[in-house]
């Protein structure tokens, strides 16, 4: 299982027809794995998308059915909050985003990969495993 992070998916959406993109080559050395975008993940996805416009929401909106989604359940909330605490113990919270946060704490619980553009945003988190561009 591979959870997408949102500039991941992001490149995804704007290379729906280069195959040879970075983000697209990336995944496909992961034959066979699910693709999940979690609600942090969709909730910012679908908000740059409505900034641009309503036309570009509904793409979006389209989009996203294409990959299996997952909220955010009570276990994630612990693991978040185990993640969280073990980063301010270490004094690394700092400039961490609480969005990047519950992604990571979602793709924990799970047991599954990040794919991310952004590395230094998630490295710190302790036993996550990350995949990028």
């Amino acid at each position: 299982m591979i959870c997408l992070d949102t500039d991941f998916l992001i490149d995804l959406w704007r290379s729906r027809k280069h195959a040879e993109h970075p983000a697209r080559k990336a995944l496909a050395r992961y034959p066979g794995e699910v693709l999940v975008v979690c609600a942090p993940v969709a909730g910012e996805f679908l908000e740059g998308a409505a900034f641009v416009s309503e036309d570009c929401l509904n793409d979006a909106i389209v989009f996203l059915s294409l990959f299996e989604f997952s909220g955010i359940s009570r276990q994630t909330a612990i693991q978040y909050a185990r993640t969280v605490a073990r980063l301010r113990r270490r004094a690394t919270l700092t400039g961490a985003s609480k969005a990047d946060l519950w992604i990571a704490a979602w793709a924990l619980e799970h047991q599954a990969l990040l794919a991310t553009r952004n590395r230094r945003h998630f490295e710190r988190v302790e036993g996550l495993r990350i995949i990028d561009s």
